[in-house]
């Protein structure tokens, strides 16, 4: 199978997703989809979903660009498990948009530090999280969502569990534009939530994945993301994936300032 034909085909129990130029060659590409159901480099979840170690999977060869989620293939289920995968990834449509206002209203908070008021988290939510607001980065090609959902098989099937949003035309960051130039394109990795239940199966990995791609395809070169110093978790796993820090920005919650670390990749 050539790289053109891998470019979103659906598979037998198999869904990839990612551009041709970052799935890997066809024989490292069959052994993904046989031993590893979400594998994107160097991410710390690597495993099966009946709770088995994989082997890590050789780099691609491209490895020497700076982001890791270069290898964007994403296989939620293997052809030798009767076990439903746990997340399916879709671009994002208009009939997706309560049940993504309802992802953002419940997962917002968790990303705001303790001390965040809960008055300045609501007013935040309904400002700029309502359905207005998300049918119009689904509509306006400006952004590019995607959405984890839960596929057949599954009592919930259909359910949306998260979201990524991808800004391919950001307003300027400061921070970002001393640490690439002000004349290199870059967009913003926007928003990426998971619900609690979706934590921990790698969906956060293809959602990222998904954003990044959406970038590429724009002829983005880097993309910067924001988010709360005291999000540890969050940063932790934006670390490992190859955002690194170059700055601090003050980011408004319903009036109340945050701070947020700055991050950059190159895509």
């Amino acid at each position: 199978m050539d790289e053109h034909t891998m470019r979103h085909v659906r598979y037998p129990d198999v869904f990839a997703l990612g551009d041709a130029g970052s799935t890997p060659n066809s024989t490292t590409g069959a052994a993904v989809r046989k031993r590893a159901p979400v594998l994107v480099e160097n991410l710390l979840a690597e495993f099966d979903y009946s709770g088995r170690p994989t082997p890590s999977i050789p780099p691609h060869r491209d490895a020497a660009r700076p982001c890791a989620v270069r290898l964007a293939t994403v296989v939620p289920m293997t052809a030798h498990s009767e076990t439903p995968a746990p997340f399916r990834i879709r671009p994002a449509t208009l009939e997706d948009v309560p049940a993504v206002a309802r992802v953002a209203a419940l997962t917002f908070p968790d990303a705001c530090p303790p001390t965040t008021p809960q008055e300045a988290k609501d007013e935040h939510i309904a400002r700029n999280l309502n359905q207005q607001v998300i049918a119009g980065w689904i509509t306006d090609g400006r952004h590019a969502v995607h959405v984890a959902v839960r596929p057949e098989g599954h009592d919930d099937a259909g359910t949306v569990l998260g979201y990524v949003m991808a800004d391919l035309a950001p307003e300027e960051e400061p921070d970002v534009t001393a640490a690439v130039g002000a004349d290199v394109r870059v967009g913003c990795l926007s928003k990426l939530y998971l619900l609690p239940e979706a934590r921990g199966t790698g969906a956060a990995a293809a959602l990222l994945a998904a954003g990044m791609a959406a970038m590429r395809e724009h002829g983005l070169a880097h993309a910067w993301l924001g988010t709360s110093v005291a999000n540890h978790r969050a940063n932790a796993f934006y670390e490992k994936v190859g955002f690194r820090t170059v700055g601090r920005r003050r980011f408004m919650v319903g009036g109340n300032p945050e701070e947020d670390n700055v991050r950059l990749a190159a895509l």
